[in-house]
């Protein structure tokens, strides 16, 4: 089973790769950016190959930044989902004068995230009028997997963390989106909470039991009260049973 759709079916498709990867292999989005809605937890225990397509001149979901509801921009998905697939190789193709074709893989696996970038281009699913056709290209990207693919139980064990771990926040800096990322490799609660540089607690992002995993949460630069913070640098720390990190990260205004 495959997922794509256009505009708010490509929100769809990003929202599906982050819920339903267990049963749903590749995904595809034709200008539909990927958000995360606060608290959301985005992870799998497998890669996640994504296609992208989007005009630049998107007058309905910006292909640059701001974007509907700030939701990740075309190349800011990429960024993010190259990190959770570990995807460190990249190249890029000129198709033609109006095509551009990012391609962020891997040297240990297929999985890849595809970002056609259509210079000019509106809000539409592109045709030959482009010099390559969406539905190809989303059929063709597609039939390179199947679910055997990936490990999803056999092999459960390796995707699992072995170690608590807080990841520095993506992107840092930022304004007023973004995101932190956590492993745990037992269930545990879990509070996550952000400080002024006074040690004023302005924001209990995540305080409740999970289960073990690869966690990323989402943070929108708004304290408890949902106001919006002022810049500066700011503290976020995790705190479990067993282990307790905090990191520095900076909002711009």
């Amino acid at each position: 089973i495959y997922a794509c759709g256009m505009s708010n079916g490509g929100f769809m498709a990003y929202e599906l790769a982050c819920e339903l990867s267990d049963r749903i292999v590749a995904f595809g989005s034709v200008a539909g950016n990927f958000m995360m809605n606060a608290g959301q937890e985005c992870t799998s225990a497998r890669e996640i190959p994504i296609m992208h397509i989007h005009g630049t001149s998107d007058p309905i979901v910006n292909y640059y930044a701001p974007t509907i509801d700030s939701s990740m921009t075309a190349t800011e998905a990429m960024d993010w989902w190259s990190i959770e697939n570990d995807l460190t190789e990249q190249s890029v193709e000129e198709l033609n004068d109006s095509v551009n074709i990012f391609t962020k893989s891997s040297l240990t696996s297929n999985t890849k995230f595809v970002h056609y970038q259509v210079q000019d281009g509106g809000h539409r699913w592109f045709n030959y009028d482009w010099g390559f056709h969406a539905s190809e290209e989303l059929l063709n990207f597609f039939m390179q997997y199947s679910m055997t693919d990936f490990s999803l139980s056999s092999d459960k064990n390796s995707f699992e963390p072995k170690i608590f771990t807080l990841s520095q926040n993506y992107p840092n800096p930022f304004n007023p989106i973004t995101y932190i990322s956590y492993d745990l490799p037992e269930d545990s609660f879990v509070s996550i909470t952000i400080y002024d540089m006074l040690g004023n607690v302005v924001n209990n992002l995540v305080n409740a039991n999970q289960s073990f995993g690869y966690k990323t949460v989402q943070w929108n630069a708004t304290d408890n009260l949902g106001q919006s913070l002022s810049a500066g640098v700011y503290l976020y720390s995790i705190e479990t049973k067993d282990f307790t990190k905090a990191k520095k990260m900076i909002l711009l205004k």
